[in-house]
């Protein structure tokens, strides 16, 4: 990474977690290395989100009840909790898709980057435009629901 000559390292790791790497990494595992915090993460937030939808299921239907506060043996108190899992989890979904949507917005800047001179002809191509736009598109629409959660967070409601 830094132009220095490496060491090799054996390491295991979980053969999903290589398949992640190596999309990541255009199919290269080392490539990958570098981004592999930011895999991770994604991951951890999936398995936070998968689990506390779960947790929702379980909580409306009565067959879980949370352990603390005072309304904790009640229906309410499974309701109420139910709610709060469901806010943070609208917000992990909205933080996650704001993650993904940078990405594919940066790949289709760079798409029609690399097509300007000195590596393209200076002619960017209308699927490469008509991508750009679209990654805009959904960025705004993900930027917009992103700033509606903070507002509810600033007025007290969240």
């Amino acid at each position: 990474m830094d132009g220095k000559t490496g060491q090799r390292y054996q390491v295991t790791i979980p053969p999903e977690t290589a398949k992640e790497l190596r999309k990541q990494g255009n199919g290269s595992l080392s490539g990958a290395i570098r981004l592999a915090p930011w895999v991770m993460h994604r991951r951890f937030m999936k398995e936070t989100i998968r689990k506390n939808k779960q947790q929702i299921v379980l909580l409306e239907s009565g067959k879980m009840r949370p352990g603390y506060g005072p309304e904790a043996a009640t229906q309410a108190g499974a309701d109420a909790e139910a709610a709060r899992l469901r806010k943070k989890t609208e917000e992990l979904e909205v933080l996650l898709r704001q993650e993904l949507v940078w990405e594919r917005r940066q790949n289709a800047l760079f798409a029609v980057n690399r097509q300007f001179l000195p590596h393209g002809n200076g002619q960017p191509d209308t699927a490469s435009l008509d991508a750009l736009d679209a990654a805009e598109a959904e960025w705004r629409e993900v930027e917009g629901e992103a700033q509606h959660i903070v507002d509810e967070i600033r007025k007290g409601v969240r």
